[in-house]
């Protein structure tokens, strides 16, 4: 059973009654249905992260960014939250993309068997509005 077209269905049955609404699963590096500058407003919440893990890294990352790039609208945000703080996230993304890049920090909820003397980094998840000129 393919997991993607488990997961469109039961969003597509979730949300019926929003007939505006479409559901697909595809590869975010190769978005062939998606046209170009459709999206005001595109959210990664770990997907930019998980990129950096894979083998052939910075070749996913490259591809994530120039799509994120071709179907954001000009002046759209694409918008990552992520784990990595700005000097481990920053210069990928500029280097690869002509996106201009704000981003701030937000405090990440503690759990009760984190050390409270972590390092700083690791007390925050980091929002970067990446905005397409």
């Amino acid at each position: 059973v393919d997991i993607s077209e488990v997961v469109v269905n039961q969003m597509s049955d979730k949300y019926v009654d929003y007939e505006e609404m479409e559901f697909n699963a595809m590869d975010a590096r190769s978005m062939e249905l998606i046209p170009d500058s459709c999206f005001d407003v595109i959210i990664d919440k770990g997907l930019f992260d998980s990129q950096l893990c894979a083998e052939d890294r910075m070749q996913s990352l490259n591809g994530l960014l120039a799509e994120m790039q071709r179907v954001v609208k000009p002046g759209g945000v694409y918008l990552i939250i992520s784990h990595g703080p700005p000097p481990t996230r920053i210069n990928h993304i500029t280097s690869h993309s002509d996106f201009t890049v704000e981003h701030t920090g937000v405090p990440r909820p503690m759990h009760p068997r984190m050390n409270a003397k972590e390092d700083e980094d690791k007390k925050k998840h980091y929002i970067y509005a990446c905005r397409r000129r």
